[in-house]
């Protein structure tokens, strides 16, 4: 049983314009269009993406945190490659966890102490809030490139402007109980290639987009 992603919802506005937010629905429409691009107005630094990108998406950090980006970029997929569901599942709970890394641990440099309990994730989901209302960094990019690496298999990166991190070495166990924690794990399960780039800030992920026998998906071991 596959789990069940919701993406984070924050109460309030963010900094900006309100109405000017784009919906999934316009997003939707333009991956759906033949050039396969949405950039929304307003991003920080403007984002430059480029041809060899199959689908390209560039938002602000507002609109990744408030909308199910990750469901938009799956059914797009879905429609654009005729993708079965299960690699369509595997993308879209993969692609959620390293967005919500990329707002979150990247473009408002927030760390993920203090969320082992209830009363931890409620301050650290108001630390969110207040670093939305700032405007150069509810403004900064987050930007999703899918790639069609071959045939049978496609990259997608996720870049932000935050500072980066060195990541550790094979990834530790995560209590049952622990309500965070599992996002990197879960994209090394879930892809069958995943690495960091801290020149770019870009976690590249690599799907195979049908199964086979020798299934090869990422360690959750390795680095």
């Amino acid at each position: 049983m596959r789990p069940a992603v919701r993406h984070p919802s924050v109460s309030g506005s963010v900094a900006g314009n309100e109405a000017s937010t784009p919906d999934e629905a316009s997003i939707l429409a333009a991956l759906l269009a033949p050039a396969g691009r949405f950039v929304e107005p307003g991003c920080l630094p403007p984002p430059r993406l480029p041809e060899r990108a199959e689908l390209a998406l560039a938002l602000q950090t507002g609109t990744a945190w408030r909308i199910g980006i990750a469901a938009v970029l799956r059914d797009a997929l879905r429609r654009r490659l005729h993708l079965a569901e299960a690699p369509a599942e595997d993308i879209h709970i993969a692609l959620h966890e390293a967005v919500v890394n990329a707002v979150v641990h990247g473009n408002l440099g927030i760390s993920s102490a203090g969320r082992g309990s209830l009363e931890g994730l409620g301050a650290f989901l108001e630390l969110v809030e207040r670093r939305l209302q700032i405007p150069r960094l509810a403004a900064r990019a987050v930007t999703v490139l899918v790639v069609r690496d071959a045939p049978d298999r496609i990259g997608v990166e996720v870049s932000d402007c935050g500072e980066g991190f060195v990541p550790a070495g094979p990834a530790p166990a995560v209590p049952a109980t622990r309500p965070h924690g599992r996002g990197l794990l879960l994209i090394r399960m879930l892809s069958e290639h995943c690495e960091w780039r801290q020149e770019t800030r870009t976690l590249a992920m690599r799907f195979r987009l049908s199964p086979s026998d020798d299934d090869s998906r990422c360690d959750p071991a390795r680095p």
